[in-house]
């Protein structure tokens, strides 16, 4: 038994030992590791002090750039910069309250004085100026003085009205800037740098750590000093995109860091502390840390040895309630201090608060103790959570843990702020069941939160913009491209058929307009949201521009089966001054959109009416665009009409396409044009847009064309008595007699009647398809019985070459188009007679450009080539010049009348065309005042143009050229020219 008890004995004590040397091995490795992670978190930890102490210095730093620029800003503004006197006052207190060590002004001129109202110039200057833009501030590269202080310079370059006000210069020693950046919390050990990426110098303390004066480097030599030099390219990386860096130096193992000032970005804050103050602090701490592990294993093997004896001896030990409560109450404290939520303890035997975080004061506005003694406090931030949440407390119905939200008004702030009240229900202190409260204060996360999802949103609705802008671009872009080179395959297989290939040419252009308009939208659209884009305003034919819209829509029309008609009513006024452009540009984007979402089949109509504008000299214009399409809701014109990108998303709109870009441009040139614009639609049956302008009316221009028409009879033909009646309003304007019929035969009645009374037409104008007796037939018929007295002409909204081809007629002669303007019946009636004959006959006078001679100025082969084809197509003569300096040299060798015009290009080698034209306008030839000059550019915005008229130029023609456009606009500068003798004035 007794050798029993003993191996039993022998056994635990085995046991025991096992046991004891075990738990002593694994403190032991405990403890190693333990040393060695929290040297590693010391050591980062130190680096990140260190770092927060540079940033600190940079804050400061900030800080005193920020209130010395304001100051700089302020005074700058508040001088009176004329009153030499009191300005020099002003700028003494100034720098003496500031600190400031002088104080500059310099006027536009360059010239001005100091605070001791010596004269200063821009020479005398102790640094170099650099350039700054008006109402900016900027600091001037470190120099010295004549007493070798380092300085710096603010330069503020002001502005008022718009206009240069002049330059104030304050100088600052650099040593204020460097004393504020020092890094308090290493005194003498840690250096601060002010590093200027301008000119990559450095001020600072000094490299030598024990001195504690101003010294200068660069960063070249900084980095040498510290063997960084390998280091160059990623500093220069991260200082390109204002980053902050640190480096551990090689030479001596002490921390570089690198830090952009805020308050100026061509700064840079560089903080060097040696890396035995960061190693010091750590040393420290695990020499202490050693020391409590040392003695926490000394004592836990005690602890160990008595608990495991006690273990054997005991297996229970009481517990220390004061220990206990002693703890309870440590963290109470200390969450108070740090933490954003408000803990309280709520005694559901006494139904009250019984401990409140100290914190409330912070973030309820409210100390603790007023929690406690009032009740009703409580009540009311429960009332906010839940109407019922202060009786079920009260009545200790709360079994689960439960939170809320609410909203709560800070008492002293005033500040609403989002509460989180957390109820935890199993809580037992001291035996005795309890109710724990949490308020915590999560407005800052409820914030970041809608900032987030606002953001995300705001991202993802941009993103579908973008792919639905790409998806519609792809689409419009192609539709036209589709067009040219298939009409170019056309071509390719009908070289023998001239009308296939004029008719092919045709839809080729219409089809090259159609993708030039949607470039300019998408430019235009980037233009108007920079604020840049401008208007144009220039002598233009209403008529010629409603002839432009309806060549390219009547294509579109055409397409889809619609039929188009144009309207005018009481329209007086042809020649009208504004930007022919963007109006054109207005009503093909309108008008386009009522032939794409117009089924197949439908009816477009364009009325255009003037009435007296409301100034004198103006005629107000409506056009008055209506179809049967399938309308838009009025929710979506309410809300989302004229926004880029914006389209009714529709079945049949979204099948049709789109840019959604339109609508947004004409919203904001008809609004820039001080016009305005109502759109009626309802789904199923139609939209009808409203457009009204005021448009000056060009009395300078010549109109003689109206006296080569006063007093002709014409008769027209026409099944839409509207028509009719509009026309013979129109016609009767200009003084010219008009009869009409509703059909053939009353026409011919009339026509007979007219010759046998001795009042013969001299123009017989017939519709296409006139009734009983139509427009071919009824020429014929009067070709019979008249000869070629009373010529006849179409009047037609069809495409000419079919009317042509059906008529078999071998050119277009005797077709005028629809709406009848009078200039438009001028023209028909020049063409009409051979070489203008008709007219001749009724005025005895002439057109045309045949036989002027122009100067082609052109440094592009292909397009010198295209316009010199063109000006020999309207029968001018030319030279050519490949550069502006031989145009000038042409020209100033030129006897007087050998030119009639020039055509001029902007950019080319040598000398531009601007350039030229001034040299030409400032010459002593005799036609330098009245030569008229047009500029011929692919650049087309406004600026470019106003930038041609400045520069003494007569008009301007944008590339791509256009032949009738560019024809018609060098015949009406120089008439213009000639019948006016008018010397070129700049704008």
């Amino acid at each position: 038994m007794n050798m029993k008890t003993t191996n039993r004995r022998s056994r635990k004590v085995k046991v025991f030992e096992s046991l004891f040397i075990l738990i002593l091995c694994m403190m032991i490795v405990a403890a190693v590791l333990m040393v060695h992670h929290v040297k590693v978190e010391i050591e980062s930890n130190g680096i990140e002090s260190a770092e927060t102490a540079v940033r600190k210095a940079e804050n400061l730093l900030t800080s005193g750039i920020l209130s010395d620029k304001s100051a700089v800003t302020r005074f700058g503004d508040y001088i009176q910069w004329d009153d030499k006197e009191d300005a020099v006052k002003t700028m003494n207190s100034f720098i003496k309250e500031y600190d400031f060590s002088y104080a500059i002004f310099l006027g536009p001129n360059g010239q001005g004085y100091d605070q001791d109202g010596k004269p200063q110039s821009a020479e005398s200057l102790p640094f170099q100026t650099t350039d700054t833009e008006e109402g900016e501030l900027a600091f001037v590269p470190f120099y010295k003085d004549k007493e070798d202080t380092y300085m710096t310079a603010i330069t503020y370059a002001m502005a008022e009205n718009g206009k240069e006000k002049g330059t104030f210069y304050v100088g600052v020693q650099v040593e204020k800037y460097s004393i504020s950046a020092r890094l308090e919390a290493y005194v003498e050990q840690g250096v601060t740098y002010i590093l200027d990426t301008s000119n990559m110098s450095m001020i600072g303390s000094t490299l030598n750590w024990e001195q504690n004066d101003i010294e200068e480097t660069d960063l070249d030599q900084f980095l040498r000093d510290f063997n960084l030099s390998d280091e160059t390219a990623e500093i220069d990386k991260n200082m390109k995109q204002t980053e902050s860096f640190y480096l551990e130096a090689k030479k001596d193992g002490s921390y570089h860091f690198y830090m952009p000032v805020e308050g100026y970005h061509g700064w840079y804050l560089c903080g060097c502390i040696p890396s035995d103050v960061i190693s010091h602090e750590s040393d420290n701490v695990l020499s202490l840390i050693k020391a409590i592990i040392i003695l926490a294993m000394i004592l836990s093997i005690l602890i160990i040895t008595g608990a495991i004896y006690i273990l054997y001896r005991r297996r229970k030990a009481e517990r220390n309630q004061a220990e206990k409560n002693e703890l309870e109450n440590a963290v109470f404290d200390a969450l108070s201090e740090k933490s954003d939520s408000v803990l309280c303890i709520f005694d559901l035997e006494r139904h009250q608060l019984e401990k409140v975080f100290r914190n409330s004061k912070r973030i309820l506005g409210r100390d603790s103790e007023e929690y406690i003694q009032n009740p009703q406090l409580l009540k009311e931030i429960c009332d906010l959570a839940s109407p019922l949440l202060y009786e079920r407390i009260m009545e200790r119905r709360i079994d689960a843990d439960e939170s809320w939200q609410l909203q709560l008004v800070h008492a002293v702030t005033g500040e609403t702020r989002v509460i989180r009240f957390t109820i935890k229900s199993d809580i037992v202190i001291a035996g005795k069941k309890k109710y724990m409260f949490y308020w915590e204060d999560i407005t800052q996360n409820v914030r970041v939160q809608e900032s987030l999802r606002l953001a995300a949103h705001t991202a993802e609705q941009a993103n579908r913009s973008k792919s639905k802008f790409l998806s519609n671009m792809s689409h419009e872009i192609r539709t036209p491209m589709n067009a040219i080179l298939g009409m170019i395959e056309i071509m390719e297989r009908n070289l023998q058929n001239p009308l296939k290939i004029k008719d092919s040419i045709s839809k080729i252009k219409i089809s090259t307009l159609h993708l030039l308009n949607i470039i300019n939208d998408i430019l235009d659209l980037s233009r108007i949201e920079s604020g840049k884009i401008t208007l144009n305003n220039q002598s233009f034919y209403l008529s010629d521009l409603i002839d432009n819209v309806v060549n390219i829509i009547r294509v579109q029309a055409d397409g889809k089966g619609h039929g188009f008609e144009i309207h005018i009513h009481k329209l007086w006024n042809d020649t009208l001054i504004g930007d022919w452009t963007r109006l054109n540009q207005i009503l093909i984007n309108i008008l386009s959109n009522s032939v794409k979402y117009t089924k197949d089949g439908g009816r477009i109509t364009l009325e255009i009416t003037e009435n007296p504008g409301q100034k004198d000299g103006y005629a107000n214009l409506t056009f008055l665009i209506k179809d049967n399409g399938i309308g838009m809701s009025k929710d979506f014109i309410e809300r989302h009409l004229g926004n880029p990108f914006e389209q009714e998303q529709t079945e049949e709109h979204i099948k049709e396409g789109g840019t959604g870009l339109g609508l947004s441009i004409v919203y904001n040139i008809v609004k820039m044009m001080k016009g305005t614009i109502t759109i009626e639609s309802e789904v199923g049956l139609g939209t009808e847009v409203a457009i009204h302008l005021d448009l000056k009316i060009d009395d300078s221009a010549p109109q003689t064309w109206m006296e080569l028409l006063k007093g002709m009879r014409i008769l027209l033909a026409d099944g839409d008595a509207v028509v009719c009646e509009d026309a013979a309003s129109v016609l009767g304007a200009a003084d010219i007699t008009v009869d009409w019929a509703e059909d053939g035969n009353t026409a011919l009645a009339l026509l007979k009647r007219g010759f046998a009374e001795g009042r013969s037409y001299q123009a017989v104008i017939a519709d296409w398809n006139l009734p009983e007796l139509d427009g071919v037939n009824l020429m014929k018929e009067i070709e019979q019985r008249f000869g070629s007295d009373s010529p006849l002409t179409f009047i037609s909204a069809y495409d000419w070459s079919e009317i042509m081809e059906g008529a078999q007629l071998d050119d277009a002669k005797h077709f005028i188009k629809k709406p009848l303007f009078p200039r438009r019946l001028y023209a028909a009636l020049e063409s009409a007679g051979t070489d203008g004959s008709l007219v001749e006959e009724h005025s005895g006078r002439t057109r045309g450009t045949k036989g002027w001679r122009l100067l082609l100025v052109e440094d592009n082969d292909l397009n010198r080539e295209i316009a010199a084809e063109f000006l020999t197509m309207g029968d001018m003569e030319f030279d050519t010049a490949v550069n502006g300096q031989i145009a000038v040299d042409h020209f100033l060798a030129s006897a007087p009348g050998t030119y009639d015009a020039i055509l001029m290009d902007l950019q080319m080698p040598v000398k531009d065309g601007l350039t030229a034209t001034r040299e030409i306008r400032a010459s002593n030839h005799e036609q330098a005042e009245t030569i008229p000059i047009i500029a011929m550019t692919a650049n087309a915005f406004e600026e470019d143009v106003k930038r041609c008229f400045n520069a003494g130029m007569n008009a301007h023609l944008a590339k791509p050229l256009d032949l009738k456009r560019m024809l018609g606009t060098i015949e009406d500068v120089v008439r213009k020219n000639r019948d006016g003798s008018r010397k070129y004035e700049k704008e």
